[in-house]
């Protein structure tokens, strides 16, 4: 019989919000996260606007000279995991080595470290090789984005990615749930990753002709996923980063468990990341 896993925290850093609280709030009132871009210079774009997270201090969450060879992704993602655990009333520096290995991690993304990658690209490119990072193959691949996260917490359980597109994060919940109802761990910290504002990615977009033009003049209008234009989607890059802490829902009959607030049981699974391959396919053959 499969066990019964129950969400228990969440953690979340999104352009509507940092932090669940002004998350949800901008949630319930109808505010949208999308704004002009300021994190490069969009004068020679024709698309200014994207889900952006302003106002976070990555320094916050991590090294400035650790900043500078690692994705913005890993400071969304240590600030977001932080608040979801807390939010679970756990505290790794309070657990035993036992303890920290019954706690696994995976995220979903669907491009990875995009900004990273850009970055060190653009310094090639610029003749300015010895500034590149020497951590550019680990640190932009997919594959250790849960690394992250799992060495800082100190957690020892298995640490995977799921990329599936842009129902990755949907996916790594349903993985990690089921990881969970078949016994593989009792605690899991799940969630997704996506940092994909940089100017070379904004333009690989638009060249598949997926990104509107049309809410340059009022950000606050658009949405991350529209319906209209001319493949019948418009959409924006946006960044977002949120977490949950997945657990069992016997969790007050065990010393670690204990520790973590009953929950909101997960029911069911569902995605459909379909669209975004036949809309290529519609713009290559009009081009």
């Amino acid at each position: 019989m499969l066990k019964r896993a129950v969400i228990t925290g969440m953690g979340v850093v999104s352009p509507n919000g940092i932090g669940k609280t002004a998350f949800c709030r901008a949630i319930l009132d109808g505010k949208s996260g999308v704004k002009l871009i300021t994190r490069f210079d969009t004068s020679d774009l024709p698309v200014k606007i994207a889900g952006e997270i302003q106002d976070f201090n990555e320094l916050d969450w991590i090294e400035a000279r650790e900043r500078k060879h690692v994705s913005r992704s890993v400071p969304l993602a240590v600030a977001a995991s932080t608040e979801a655990l807390q939010d679970s009333g756990l505290d790794p520096q309070k657990m035993s080595l036992d303890e920290k290995r019954e706690i696994g991690v995976v995220l979903g993304t669907g491009g990875g470290a995009h900004d990273f990658s850009d970055a060190q690209y653009h310094m090639y490119y610029a003749g300015k090789v010895k500034q590149i990072s020497i951590f550019s193959i680990p640190s932009g691949t997919m594959g250790t984005m849960s690394s992250e996260i799992s060495m800082r917490f100190g957690f020892r359980g298995m640490s995977h990615v799921v990329t599936s597109g842009c129902t990755s994060s949907t996916d790594a919940m349903a993985y990690a749930t089921r990881q969970i109802q078949l016994g593989t761990l009792p605690m899991m910290l799940v969630g997704g990753v996506d940092t994909p504002l940089a100017w070379g990615i904004l333009k690989g977009f638009m060249f598949m002709r997926i990104m509107t033009e049309s809410w340059n003049h009022a950000p606050e209008r658009a949405s991350i996923d529209r319906p209209g234009g001319a493949f019948q989607g418009a959409r924006l890059a946006g960044r977002r980063r949120d977490l949950v802490v997945l657990c069992l829902s016997s969790v007050a009959r065990e010393s670690l468990r204990s520790r973590a607030r009953g929950g909101v049981p997960c029911c069911g699974h569902g995605r459909d990341d379909r669209r975004h391959r036949e809309k290529s396919r519609v713009a290559a053959l009009a081009a």
